[in-house]
């Protein structure tokens, strides 16, 4: 039996990757690469609650011989996504707004560096930086909307109070306003005379659009984690540890011998490879033991690499020897790397720590990346192409894991 941790991607805005719909994938590919086409698999969820309140969604597979039925492989999830961004989505959305102002403002030295300037390689999709920098200048511009629309608020409920109100608090509230109004240049008044107009702008568009303003704050929360992630290393330990916890978690419950291989998509690949090859080198016994095949899909490790330079530079030796390192990238994909700087598909030529094993690439391509055109570029399909260039949004159609279990379990 096979033993296998997945390490789903942090969003599901564009197709569902969350363990069960992960698993059915799986199965299907099982089916479609099993010798005898008589056989049949189904699976079982389940749960299972750490010591540490750590819940593991686990998902079994069978496959029937007859009337007997024999579990082949068991597939357990790392759900981080609410622990990497709890600290985020519990501040209000005016304290989110404010905070993704000002972290866009710290990186958009590096965001026009990387637009305008000669730079490494971001992908190997062509125009991916210009993609890239474009998400990173639409999410400022959400930024900056919600600041206005706050103190267009504000203004509206201060010009309220006040035209309603004539004590002498009041008075001098009002003689203060004029006298901002006056040293400000106007900007005051000017700002009060579209306060309405952007408030009314902002009710209908969440009337029109009920699930914008949910889509917005998603995007903003992930998008803060991740750079406090990157930037000061907010939440790491606590990632590696849930890691480390389900690694132990698995031996404890696998035959002695027992291998685990990990399957991780999107920034779950760098949570993994930050797991496998930390900078200090230094990596839990059972992990060194036990994990010896690693997959990864659509793994950022140029975008990070060019976001944040020093990121991977200088990383000690690691004790971790992977048997397999299988790596599927898209050319359409502005996100995802194949550890060259080059666009070829050969094997990986870019180490992620000192001597670190490098990965046997496998491009994954269902469309021609020559074909994409400026208004794909504008419609940013490289971004939606991140999910969707490995697998739909139905669990039972073709995936790059019919690829990826050709070669792993042939």
């Amino acid at each position: 039996m096979r033993h296998i941790i997945y390490m789903p991607g942090l969003d599901g805005t564009f197709t569902d990757t969350r363990l069960p719909s992960f698993t059915e994938r799986f199965m299907h590919a099982l089916d479609l690469n099993h010798a005898d086409t008589s056989r049949r698999f189904h699976l079982r969820m389940s749960e299972t609650a750490l010591p540490n309140g750590q819940v593991v969604e686990t998902a079994r597979i069978f496959e029937k011989h007859g009337q007997a039925e024999i579990e082949t492989h068991r597939i357990h999830s790392f759900d981080y996504k609410q622990r990497l961004v709890k600290a985020i989505v519990e501040r209000n959305l005016a304290t989110r707004t404010v905070m993704l102002v000002f972290a866009l403002m710290v990186k958009l030295p590096r965001i026009l560096f990387v637009l305008f300037l000669p730079a490494k390689r971001t992908s190997t999709i062509p125009g991916a930086r210009f993609q890239i920098g474009y998400v990173a200048l639409a999410l400022g511009a959400m930024g900056l909307f919600g600041l206005t629309l706050l103190g267009s608020l504000f203004t509206v409920i201060g010009q309220f109070l006040l035209s309603n109100n004539h004590s002498v608090i009041a008075e001098l509230i009002r003689s203060a306003w004029q006298c901002m109004d006056h040293l400000l240049l106007g900007i005051p008044r000017r700002l009060y005379s579209v306060a309405k107009y952007g408030v009314a702008l902002s009710a209908a568009l969440y009337l029109l659009l009920p699930k914008l303003q949910i889509t917005i704050t998603a995007l903003a929360s992930d998008f803060l984690s991740l750079l406090y992630y990157f930037e000061h290393g907010t939440k790491k330990l606590d990632m590696v540890g849930g890691f480390e916890r389900l690694v132990e978690h698995v031996a404890e419950e696998a035959e002695p011998d027992a291998k685990i291989d990990v399957y991780a998509y999107s920034f779950g690949s760098l949570l993994t490879l930050d797991v496998l090859f930390p900078r200090s080198g230094v990596v839990a016994r059972r992990i060194t033991e036990r994990v010896d095949r690693l997959v990864t899909i659509g793994c950022p490790f140029d975008f990070v690499n060019t976001y944040w330079p020093t990121y991977y530079r200088n990383r000690a030796l690691s004790p971790v020897r992977l048997k397999t390192w299988l790596n599927v990238y898209s050319s359409i994909d502005v996100l995802a790397s194949n550890f060259r700087n080059d666009a070829l598909p050969a094997k990986g030529t870019i180490h992620v720590a000192k001597a670190s094993p490098l990965p046997d690439n496998m491009l994954y391509d269902q469309e021609n990346v020559e074909s994409i055109g400026l208004v794909q570029y504008t419609m940013m399909v490289g971004m939606t192409s991140h999910a969707s260039a490995y697998w739909d949004g139905d669990p039972a159609s073709s995936s790059c894991l019919n690829g990826v279990l050709a070669v792993l379990e042939p």
